[in-house]
C-alpha cells in the first residue's frame, strides 16, 4: 500500500476524511491545485481504502447503541427506521454484523477404479480389428 510520502500529502487525506470526500477543497486547504488532489486520490487509493475502514470501524460503537436503542423505541426516534438500517449497513461492513458463510462437508471415498487418457484413435481401430 502506497503510503503518504510527507506531512503535507496526510494533512490532505485528513482533510479528505473531514470534509467528506470534497476532493477540491481538502486539496486547496492542504496547499495543493486542486487538480493535483484528485492525482494524490488516483495514486493512493488502497490508503484511502484503509482510512474508510478505520472511520467505519470506530462508528461501529455508535452503531451498536443505535440498534440496541432501536429494541427500546417507543416511537420516540423520528426516523429511527432509517438510522438502525444504516448502523446495520455500517456493522456489516466492519464485519460484525450477519454472516453469510456455507459450511461445506465433503466426503471422498476410495475407490479401485482408475481413469486412463484416451487411446490415440489408430491404436483403438487396430483393437477393434483383433
Amino acid at each position: 500500500m502506497k503510503e503518504p510520502s510527507n506531512e503535507q500529502q496526510k494533512e490532505f487525506f485528513n482533510l479528505l476524511m473531514t470534509f467528506d470526500g470534497d476532493v477540491a477543497k481538502a486539496a486547496e486547504e492542504a496547499g495543493y491545485a486542486r487538480e493535483y488532489g484528485y492525482v494524490l486520490v488516483r495514486n493512493h487509493r488502497p490508503y484511502i481504502t484503509e482510512l474508510v475502514r478505520d472511520k467505519l470501524a470506530l462508528h461501529g460503537p455508535r452503531a451498536a447503541h443505535v440498534l440496541v436503542d432501536g429494541m427500546e423505541d417507543d416511537g420516540k426516534f423520528v426516523n429511527g427506521k432509517e438510522r438502525r438500517g444504516a448502523a446495520i449497513e455500517v456493522l456489516d461492513r466492519i464485519g460484525v454484523g450477519k454472516n453469510t458463510s456455507v459450511d461445506m462437508n465433503v466426503e471422498a471415498k476410495v475407490s479401485g477404479v482408475i481413469l486412463l487418457p484416451a487411446k490415440d484413435k489408430d491404436e483403438y481401430l487396430s483393437d477393434a480389428e483383433n
